[in-house]
């Protein structure tokens, strides 16, 4: 497995995170960047994620030499330990990163005795790695499945 480490979001991470918000908003919607006035969206999905859910906790991602590179919003609840949020980079896709983040993140909600939770776009690569990793689709919302290991 890749070396990676999580570590909790600081104020000094805001310029990266917007930016690897704002990037994967793009890529979302096909373009090769996002344009200025659509920047209100990324405010406001970190704000959703950071400060909508109480207790969630908002992760950092950094790759073997310490370089942010990712990150991860995890959101506890009763029932389950939910992935709100996970995007990494383009360029450190496909090297196995985002499997070892959530092979770690599925060991602990294991140890907890809860079922980890996530939802991801129909059409989304990712659903594959979710699939190999052991999770199940448990329902379908619109273009959204939800998912479970």
């Amino acid at each position: 497995m890749p070396a990676f480490s999580l570590r909790p979001r600081t104020p000094s991470d805001e310029p990266f995170v917007r930016d690897l918000i704002a990037r994967w908003k793009a890529e979302e919607m096909g373009l090769h960047e996002l344009p200025a006035e659509a920047f209100h969206q990324v405010d406001m999905q970190i704000d959703a994620m950071d400060f909508g859910c109480p207790g969630a906790q908002s992760l950092i991602i950094e790759n073997a030499d310490g370089r942010p590179t990712g990150r991860a919003v995890l959101h506890p609840e009763a029932s389950a330990l939910r992935v709100a949020e996970l995007i990494l980079e383009p360029r450190s896709r496909g090297r196995g990163i985002g499997a070892a983040v959530l092979t770690r993140v599925m060991a602990d909600a294991q140890a907890k005795g809860l079922p980890l939770r996530l939802s991801v776009m129909a059409a989304s690569p990712a659903r594959n790695l979710y699939r190999r990793l052991g999770m199940a689709e448990t329902c379908r919302q619109g273009p959204m499945i939800l998912m479970e290991a």
